[in-house]
């Protein structure tokens, strides 16, 4: 069995490489021992290759991507954000143009654990119902994303709602003795950025004496200015103050080192639920709202559209004074959530088998 996945690889965002060591591991996890070729098409295939011990090809030249293609039983187009036309249609339209490719070579496909949307023109809609309606399955990770599916007439192909793979990496700390350690992951936002800076700040100054905090940029070419400006604001009361880049691994380790995370970036959110750490959303994106539903914290979440310093250190407050009560209450989603992320590659690996006719 030989899949290929498409996907933003290749770019050190930490969250993205997550999903594909999450897919990764879902897949091998249902093959059961039967031979399985993995391949990921990304911006730097030496890199992907060695960290996720898999084989990668230049997702920008035509022709080893077709090769790859050629040489795969499924391709399949996840997971993460890729079929949302915000970020630009030119994104939207390429991810389409691959499964499309595929298609025309009569190869299985399949969307994999994807949040779709927004598609806020009519063109990104009609485009992404008219390839997605020729695949075989579609899996996706939020109620949302099946509903806007639906809206735009894709109604014949299945559909499941499963859950982000990267749940499959997260392991809670075995000591769960309170240690004062904040993590705190920020990003860029339109005209905002200042004003989350500062009222990140103010709330750490006010809540947080004593404490250390770990800064983290999980994607370094666009975190890191803002993630390195939160820290020279810090007041002294912070004992101890660092700046967490790097791969996706070192993000999770220092989000499982911590008592609570704050969280901009959807996958500094899954991190900590994933770990058991209890989290507090600055929602910029319906795909935070609709994660922290997932795991029923939903009063935790400060949209950006009303951010302010009062609001974000209530809502901090309401955390503290419940932290023993959330980590349980993550405790006991995250086995169904880890059981729906390994959905994603039980579909796979049975869609890609050589007997299969196509259907799920």
């Amino acid at each position: 069995m030989r899949i290929l996945f498409s996907g933003y690889y290749g770019f050190d965002n930490a969250g993205d490489e997550a999903v594909l060591a999450g897919l990764v591991h879902s897949v091998r996890g249902a093959s059961q021992g039967e031979r399985l070729g993995i391949t990921a098409l990304s911006s730097h295939p030496n890199v992907t290759a060695r960290t996720h011990n898999i084989a990668s090809r230049q997702r920008m030249q035509i022709v080893p991507v077709l090769r790859a293609i050629a040489e795969s039983d499924l391709v399949a187009s996840g997971g993460g954000s890729l079929l949302q036309d915000t970020t630009s249609e030119v994104s939207l339209f390429y991810y389409l143009a691959i499964l499309r490719a595929a298609q025309i070579m009569n190869k299985k496909t399949m969307v994999i654990a994807q949040g779709i949307g927004p598609l806020n023109t009519g063109r990104s809609r009609r485009l992404t119902a008219r390839v997605l309606k020729r695949t075989q399955i579609i899996t996706v990770r939020d109620e949302q994303s099946a509903s806007l599916l639906r809206d735009i007439g894709v109604t014949d192909v299945p559909i499941e709602v499963t859950a982000d793979p990267a749940l499959l990496l997260g392991t809670s700390r075995p000591d769960t003795a309170p240690s004062k350690r904040l993590a705190i992951s920020l990003r860029p936002w339109k005209h905002q950025t200042e004003q989350i800076i500062q009222a990140a700040v103010d709330m750490v100054g006010s809540l947080f004496s004593g404490w250390s905090v770990a800064s983290i940029a999980m994607q370094p070419g666009m975190d890191t200015t803002p993630m390195e400006q939160f820290l020279e604001r810090l007041p002294d009361s912070v004992v101890d103050k660092r700046l967490v880049t790097g791969s996706y691994d070192t993000c999770l380790d220092a989000i499982r080192a911590s008592d609570l995370t704050i969280g901009m970036r959807l996958h500094s959110l899954i991190f900590a639920a994933a770990c058991h750490v209890p989290t507090l959303a600055i929602s910029y994106d319906p795909k935070v709202d609709a994660f922290m539903q997932q795991i029923n914290q939903t009063e935790f979440t400060c949209p950006i559209s009303s951010l302010t310093t009062s609001r974000l250190c209530d809502t901090a407050a309401a955390v503290m004074s419940n932290l023993g009560s959330v980590r349980d209450g993550l405790c006991s989603a995250m086995p169904s959530l880890r059981a729906k992320a390994q959905r994603n590659g039980d579909i796979a690996v049975a869609l890609a088998a050589p007997d299969a006719d196509g259907k799920i």
